[in-house]
């Protein structure tokens, strides 16, 4: 047998083995094709197939015939839970990780459980265990105050795929696909596996509605008069003979002022205290703008992305498409301090003072809502954007909205 034909046996037999163990992951495992390449080195999901290098294939399979299965498992599970950005932080994938081989190594599935099992599924009882929710950000905030050989010691005992090769896509397949399985498991795993509640909630949060911000735009929208003819009202022929017979006098002028509704300018903060993840701020500026620009189409705008822990860190200004990629393609947060609210709007009303933000409409503060607000109420419209569903708000002010959003589901 060659080396090709024994890793399609290997990894026809791996699929199977999910099949028959995890039966809800059946249509993820179709979903996903399987591919081998020459070397060494992690697995890797771009969300259609699976990717292995054969070297470390084979030496997975003589080692335990379950690693395979396992790794298709672990990728799939990845997908059906939401889990494609390639740019996470160091605590965000570790938090992902774990979470999935939490969830797969509760199963105790024959065919899918590997060494170390027990270890993982200590290591994670452990770590959320003073947590009220178990979801990615307060995993990953968890992680954050770990040392830095417990970090490491949990990649070691965590990694299995590389997510710096995945494609950063979340397609409405891999949507779709999460409802299925939330459908199929339910009433199954519950009683089966102990990651089957924490299964539950996770696909709870992915297929929750996110919030629709072409709607919260429209309350920042203004109707503003510009100057131009409306040739519905216009009469070329009285307006030609007013002139002819009353010299520059036109007997019926055209409708000059019409009216149309815009954005001119918003303002997204960025809460960059220590809990702020890079993935979910970069996915929240790009439906925000995108949002911006549907709901004020054919007009002028600005964006104004100000970056604040405790003091205002930097403010970019969109305008256009192109401008939103440039700041993406380098965006890095910026501070990493306590949380305080107050910088932001000061510094707005600074710069109105200088004649800047003109016709400021809205802000739309992204954090987790812990910091300390401001009491004076601006004179426009705010919301606090938060990504943390636990955070109950109460100390929120009574003039600014509260909008609750899931990293997860974005």
């Amino acid at each position: 047998m060659n080396a090709d034909s024994e890793t399609s046996g290997i990894l026809a037999e791996a699929r199977s083995m999910v099949c028959l163990d995890l039966r809800f992951l059946t249509g993820a495992v179709f979903l996903l094709g399987c591919d081998v390449i020459d070397g060494k080195g992690k697995c890797f999901c771009d969300g259609n197939k699976i990717t292995f290098h054969r070297d470390t294939l084979m030496e997975d399979y003589r080692r335990d015939p379950n690693i395979p299965a396992y790794s298709i498992a672990h990728c799939a599970m990845h997908c059906i839970l939401g889990h494609t950005t390639n740019n996470n932080d160091a605590n965000t994938d570790l938090a992902e990780d774990m979470t999935v081989s939490y969830i797969l190594d509760s199963f105790h599935a024959p065919h899918i459980i590997t060494d170390g099992f027990e270890d993982r599924i200590f290591a994670f009882q452990r770590l959320v265990k003073s947590l009220n929710n178990k979801d990615i950000p307060s995993i990953s905030h968890k992680l954050s105050d770990l040392p830095h050989y417990k970090h490491e010691s949990y990649i070691k005992l965590f990694s299995v795929d590389d997510h710096s090769k995945r494609t950063d896509t979340n397609s409405d397949k891999w949507s779709e696909m999460s409802k299925q399985v939330a459908v199929e498991i339910e009433g199954f795993s519950k009683t089966v596996s102990a990651g089957g509640p924490l299964l539950m909630d996770l696909l709870k949060i992915r297929n929750r509605r996110t919030h629709d911000f072409r709607s919260f735009l429209r309350r920042f929208m203004t109707v503003t008069s510009t100057v131009k003819e409306n040739p519905d009202e216009f009469d070329y022929i009285y307006y030609s003979y007013g002139l002819r017979t009353y010299g520059n006098i036109p007997l019926l002028d055209s409708t000059e002022y019409s009216e149309s509704p815009h954005v001119h300018v918003f303002a997204v903060a960025i809460d960059t205290s220590g809990s702020t993840m890079k993935g979910p701020v970069k996915r929240f500026v790009e439906e925000a703008f995108s949002a911006l620009r549907q709901t004020s189409p054919g007009s002028d705008c600005e964006l104004h992305i100000i970056q604040c822990d405790d003091s205002v860190r930097s403010d970019i200004l969109i305008t256009c498409e192109a401008d939103l990629n440039k700041m993406l393609e380098s965006f890095k947060l910026e501070g990493g301090g306590k949380t305080d609210f107050r910088p932001v709007f000061d510094y707005i009303s600074k710069e109105q003072e200088n004649g800047n933000y003109k016709g400021l409409k809205g802000l739309l503060y992204f954090t987790d809502g812990r910091g300390t607000y401001p009491i004076v109420r601006p004179p426009y419209e705010t919301a606090f954007v938060l990504d943390d569903p636990s955070f109950d708000g109460s100390v929120i002010p009574s003039w600014a909205m509260r909008i609750v959003l899931d990293p997860e589901s974005m």
